[in-house]
């Protein structure tokens, strides 16, 4: 008996390089969305109850990212939109997100999406600048903060 010839045309592309590299690094932008959305809702509470500026920008940014959280994960974030996280935990979900910002860019956007919430609202206070050193400092980001252009929401996440 002859075998199946689409097994044999699977077995013979995987052997030119066609099929499942083994060099293939698994993607992780979707626990960075997930991770920076988390973060953001979280922030979203260091200077008190959330407002609706802040709620409309956490919002902008889910939107935003939405195509790539599944309806699971964005009822995760939820959890941090409806109550505050503990102080501690704040550190935590930093952690989290700057295991996924190795790349400059990621790290960038969330630097930016961070400092866009923080902002959103006026001029912001000390917690919310303290919150924003810290979190530069987790994820290791050493340059300026970033001005209210390069913080805009509608800017692209293309390519993180």
């Amino acid at each position: 008996m002859l075998p199946n010839p689409s097994l044999f045309g699977s077995a013979l592309s995987d052997l030119l390089g066609g099929g499942g590299d083994r060099r293939a690094r698994p993607d992780y932008r979707q626990a960075f969305y997930l991770a920076l959305a988390k973060v953001l809702a979280a922030a979203a509470w260091i200077d008190g109850p959330i407002n609706q500026t802040e709620v409309n920008v956490v919002k902008s940014l889910l939107n935003e990212l939405s195509p790539r959280l599944t309806t699971r994960e964005l009822q995760r974030v939820q959890r941090y939109l409806a109550e505050p996280a503990p102080a501690a935990h704040w550190s935590e979900l930093v952690a989290q997100l700057g295991e996924f910002t190795r790349r400059r860019r990621r790290l960038q956007f969330a630097v930016q999406r961070l400092h866009a919430l923080l902002v959103c609202d006026g001029e912001p206070g000390p917690a919310e600048t303290a919150l924003f050193h810290q979190a530069r400092a987790l994820l290791g980001w050493r340059e300026p903060p970033p001005t209210a252009a390069d913080t805009s929401p509608a800017a692209p996440a293309a390519g993180l």
